[in-house]
This record gives structure tokens, C-alpha cells and sequence, in this order.
């Protein structure tokens, strides 16, 4: 059986057509995982912070310092160019403020989200601070916002506690 080099090219065409569409996206990827991170190292050290645990997810970035016990955050997708911080020294607890709705569809009851925020209670004033972490009006689909939220919910409230 002889295969001529017309059909070695073709094939070897057809596998650099369906291979690079997801090298391009995976490059693209990392890069805009190198501008989130580099966006929290940049903050962490005006606050001399060393970030010790990040975590990716979607558009956001979440980092922690657990020796100073500073959370920072950054979402360029919410339209806040900045990177938001917190010292979960002055905070006298954390939750998730989960925005939703029940829709019917095909007769079943299903709940919608419509927005998911990283609520700090301050012990000194009254007024929470909020970080956006998905609003359905700005950002088509979830990509795993809530997990995630529940996992730093977790661990800034097993910081706080010690502190309380």
C-alpha cells in the first residue's frame, strides 16, 4: 500500500487544523492568567503582602496572605480596573450573598443565579463591603463562581474566628 505525499499533506494539514484552534485558546488563557496574577502580586506588594494561595476562576483573580492576613481581589470584567483588598483582621465575619430566581421550565421549578458577592462584615462599621464575582447581566455563563466562593467563604471565616 503506498501513500503518496499528497495524502501525507492533507492529513498532516487536518491534524495542525484541528489541534491549533485549542493551542491558541490555551495560550490566550495563560496570558490572561498572567495579567490577573501579576495584577495581585502589584497590589499585594504596595500593602507589603506576600500572596500565599491564588485561585483563578473565569475572569477573576482571589489571592490571600495568610502571615498578614490580606485578601485581594481583582475582576476586570465587573468594570473596576483596581484591585480591591481586605484585612481580615478588621472583619467580623464573611458569607455569600447568592442573587436568584426560580424559573419553570418544561414544568419543573429550576433556580437561576443572577449574581454571586463575597459579603465582609467589618467589626467596626456597620456597612458591608461587597465584592461582584458574577452578575448573569454582565457575564453569559457561570464557570465555577459559586464552588469557588464557597471554598474562600470557608477559609476567610476559619481565619477570622481565631482573631474574634
Amino acid at each position: 500500500m503506498d501513500i503518496d505525499a499528497g495524502t501525507i499533506l492533507v492529513g498532516a494539514l487536518s491534524i495542525i487544523g484541528c489541534t491549533l484552534p485549542f493551542v491558541i485558546t490555551n495560550k490566550k488563557r495563560k496570558a490572561v492568567e498572567q495579567k490577573l496574577l501579576q495584577k495581585l502580586k502589584e497590589a499585594a506588594v504596595q500593602f507589603q503582602c506576600s500572596i500565599n494561595e491564588t485561585e483563578i476562576v473565569g475572569s477573576y483573580a482571589i489571592g490571600f496572605d495568610n502571615i498578614k492576613k490580606h485578601l485581594f481581589f481583582y475582576n476586570p470584567s465587573v468594570g473596576i480596573e483596581q484591585v480591591l483588598t481586605v484585612n481580615l483582621q478588621e472583619l467580623a465575619g464573611c458569607k455569600i450573598l447568592n442573587v436568584s430566581r426560580k424559573i419553570n421550565y418544561d414544568g419543573e421549578n429550576h433556580r437561576v443565579i443572577d449574581r454571586l458577592e463575597l459579603c465582609f462584615t467589618p467589626k467596626n462599621r456597620k456597612e458591608e463591603i461587597r465584592w461582584e464575582f458574577y452578575d448573569a447581566e454582565k457575564s453569559f455563563q457561570m464557570s465555577g463562581e459559586l464552588i469557588s466562593l464557597e471554598k474562600w467563604v470557608k477559609t476567610i471565616n476559619k481565619e477570622i474566628k481565631p482573631a474574634a
